[in-house]
């Protein structure tokens, strides 16, 4: 019945039909613009006004002359088609996460996995689907035209471009000068503008892509005093933890039945002794895409996404002084980072305990993890070392809190605080339940790092062992109806940028780095970032290079050495 209903709905030229397309994506096509544009406080109403017509115009006219120029019997439908498949999509997750589409965005995107895209399906998504692609896909497909001799088609081509290209112009110049105001003092609104933050960002990225960075090494590097207690670092490289829900750093929560609890506990008994919680680190982005390769880099976060060509990382260096290296994935992916390292993917292990039909538990993570440092750590010998390793670097790749699944990401037995949102809709959702399911994943978290710290305990005797967790970036929960993460650095909110970093050193690693833990713990407050991990672990596993710089060593404060200054 709907299929009839809709074959009946014609219209008797592609003019016409493009019209209609570009008006439904100006207008509803990009409401999140229309909303973000009128709660601008600093707008008068006749400022608005005038706005809203100048870009509405514009609009119009810009997406009349886009399809214009493939005015044809079938490329009309296929472009319509096509710029309906980047607007809808793009909309539907501003609208419901409040993020933006830039490249960074776009990037990440590509780089997601099965689990990720099924933790985003809902029934409101599917609904939307629905009736915002499939139902106008099928109306412009039973469309028919009427034939034209090329010469009669080239004419009416041309006419449709001059008048939207008229159009745009006059558009344009009725708002330019409130128009190179707003958007110098609110650059999220140009990544709002479907379908062109879309196409822009995929032609970055497609750019990007293609124009192949060359790979350069670093200096020379060599490990140096190693002794009979080999070193480990076990790096808990975290997902989507935010530092203020970390009650190592002051964070407190309602539990189930009201009460306020910690969502640290395992980690609480190492508080002041071993372990440290620094509670002022930035990420380098707002994605895993950006994130992940540029905090094993050398490089800052502006030298980084300026780089013109690709280094070795902190990994790759180590491995060459004679660490034995493993990464462990229960992630996407380590984004290029372990592409020269062993590693291991863990997301289709099929562990009873651990594992479902969709995914793993990050408990996978650390089965057997100390059995593993000793199969490292056993004497090599091969073409490149011939020798015993100079200590174990294993790298573990969380799911963490990774969203909007949040409730996803942690056993029932880790439930603390309830009712939890069981949506993938969080903006459906109370702000509270989100918060709550999350806070769990951090609960979990703080056990997977309590249950490594023991492992790593039980090695002390022979091995001298630790661990730094770290994520990639935050995440929004709600605020300012934000969710998720991902939007452009500089528009970013702290929630996104404002990650946990936690140091646990075993007495023989301390004792054997000349660490003072209790000036350590002074030194929490010390603004840090993605940017000190490289030469953090430089000095920790002591290795000795020309790229080391000490002045970006968290733990170079604190050393014997220094402190004897």
């Amino acid at each position: 019945m709907l299929s009839k209903y809709i074959k009946n709905i014609r219209v008797n030229h592609p003019i016409t039909l493009i019209l209609l397309v570009s008006i439904f994506i100006s207008i509803p096509g990009n409401y999140t613009f229309w909303q973000s544009l009128w709660a601008l406080p600093e707008l008068s109403v006749w400022t608005q006004l005038k706005l809203t017509l100048g870009f509405g115009v514009a609009l119009i006219a810009l997406l009349m002359l886009v399809q214009g120029v493939f005015l044809g019997r079938y490329t009309t439908k296929l472009m319509a088609c096509i710029l309906l498949i980047l607007t809808v999509p793009a909309q539907y997750f501003m609208f419901s996460y409040g993020v933006v589409i830039d490249a960074s965005m776009v990037r990440n995107a590509l780089q997601t996995d099965i689990r990720e895209v099924r933790d985003l399906m809902n029934w409101t998504m599917l609904i939307v689907a629905f009736f915002a692609i499939l139902v106008p896909f099928y109306w412009i497909f039973v469309q028919s035209f009427e034939r034209y001799s090329l010469l009669k088609a080239f004419k009416r081509n041309v006419i449709v471009v001059f008048t939207a290209l008229i159009a745009l112009v006059l558009g344009v110049l009725a708002i330019q000068s409130d128009m190179a105001t707003l958007m110098r003092s609110h650059k999220t609104l140009r990544y709002q503008i479907t379908p062109f933050n879309a196409m822009y960002s995929m032609g970055r990225v497609i750019v990007g892509e293609r124009a192949k960075l060359p790979f350069k090494t670093l200096a020379a590097a060599q490990a140096v005093g190693v002794n009979s207690s080999l070193p480990v670092l076990v790096l808990v490289l975290g997902e989507t933890a935010r530092s203020d829900h970390f009650s190592l750093n002051g964070y407190r929560s309602k539990n189930k039945i009201g009460v306020n609890i910690s969502t640290t506990p395992y980690l609480d008994i190492f508080k002041n002794t071993e372990l440290v919680s620094f509670t002022q680190v930035t990420s380098c982005g707002t994605n895993t895409a950006d994130s992940v390769p540029c905090m094993f880099s050398h490089l800052d976060r502006t030298e980084f996404f300026a780089r013109q060509a690709n280094y070795e990382n902190i990994l790759d260096i180590l491995q060459k002084t004679g660490y034995k290296i493993l990464w462990l994935d229960n992630n996407s992916g380590c984004k290029g980072v372990c592409a020269r390292v062993p590693n291991e993917d863990l997301t289709r292990t099929q562990h009873p305990k651990y594992c479902r039909s969709k995914e793993c538990f990050d408990e996978i993570l650390i089965h057997d993890l100390s059995d593993k440092i000793k199969t490292l750590a056993a004497v090599h010998k091969d073409k490149t070392l011939n020798s015993t390793p100079k200590g174990v670097v294993i790298v573990l790749h969380q799911m963490g809190s990774h969203g909007p699944a949040y409730h996803q990401r942690s056993p029932e037995s880790f439930k603390q605080f309830k009712p939890e949102c069981t949506s993938s809709a969080l903006q459906q959702c109370d702000v509270q339940h989100v918060i709550n399911a999350y806070d769990n994943s951090i609960v979990y978290t703080d056990y997977l790092l309590s249950s490594a710290i023991k492992q790593l305990q039980s090695l002390d005797d022979t091995f001298a062992p630790s661990l730094i967790y770290m994520s990639d970036h935050g995440e929004s929960l709600g605020e300012n109806g934000n969710y998720l993460h991902g939007l452009p650095y500089q528009f970013a909110p702290k929630a996104q940028t404002h990650i946990p970093l936690i140091v646990w050193l075993s007495a023989n690693l301390a004792k054997q780095r000349g660490v003072d833990m209790s000036c350590l713990h002074q030194q929490k407050e010390t603004p840090l970032s993605h940017h000190h991990l490289f030469y953090s672990m430089l000095g920790l596993l002591n290795v000795q290079t020309a790229v080391y710089q000490p002045q970006l060593d968290w733990f170079k404060p604190c050393t014997l050495d220094k402190l004897a200054q």
